[in-house]
């Protein structure tokens, strides 16, 4: 009888081991960050920058930068966004409050740059930084209003018009914004967001 025990019981540890063990030596996939829509995210000192997404406007060659920033720190800062094309860059900067933060979309501040020489489809590399903080560089997909869930996001001229008056940096594309750009950003050391 006492066998019969023991062979159950060994047989049962069998059976369990047999189909939960392969838990024990394979990565669990909850425990990889990825980011689960178009847009891309980093981080860089105390805000969590997520889904960036470049858009394209009704102008060509004018693009919307949608994104948001969670400021896990007690102050406000001046986030500086540098957008990269080909030899030539365009930077301007929002204010991010402490908490969530939204640029981009409906009734919330628009981040416009201008004569970016990309097209929907591309990859493009856009810096966030700010204060004395290492910045992160993100691959940044350029989209268009093709998909349903991104119409809204495409802006006209007459919108583009109200954003606020174009700022015109030396030798790069235009950008504008609703907020003022920082003219004395310190350039930024440069940390590669991981994919």
């Amino acid at each position: 009888m006492k066998a019969r025990i023991v062979s159950s019981v060994v047989l049962a540890a069998a059976v369990m081991v047999g189909a939960t063990g392969c838990n024990l030596i394979s990565p669990q996939a909850t425990t990889y960050h990825y980011d689960p829509s178009d847009g891309v995210g980093g981080n860089t000192g105390e805000l969590a920058i997520r889904n960036v997404m470049l858009i394209e406007t009704e102008v060509e060659g004018t693009y919307s930068v949608v994104f948001s920033v969670v400021n896990n720190s007690a102050d406000t800062v001046d986030l500086n966004v540098h957008v990269q094309d080909g030899n030539s860059q365009a930077e301007d900067s929002v204010t991010v409050a402490p908490g969530i933060n939204k640029f981009g979309d409906e009734d919330q501040d628009v981040l416009i740059f201008e004569d970016v020489d990309t097209k929907p489809g591309a990859i493009i590399p856009v810096f966030f930084q700010y204060g004395e903080k290492t910045g992160v560089e993100l691959e940044v997909p350029v989209l268009d209003g093709t998909l349903p869930e991104y119409k809204h996001l495409v802006l006209s001229e007459r919108e583009i018009a109200q954003a606020t008056e174009v700022a015109t940096p030396s030798a790069a594309p235009t950008s504008t914004s609703t907020a003022t750009p920082d003219a004395d950003a310190v350039t930024p050391e440069l940390e590669t967001a991981d994919q």
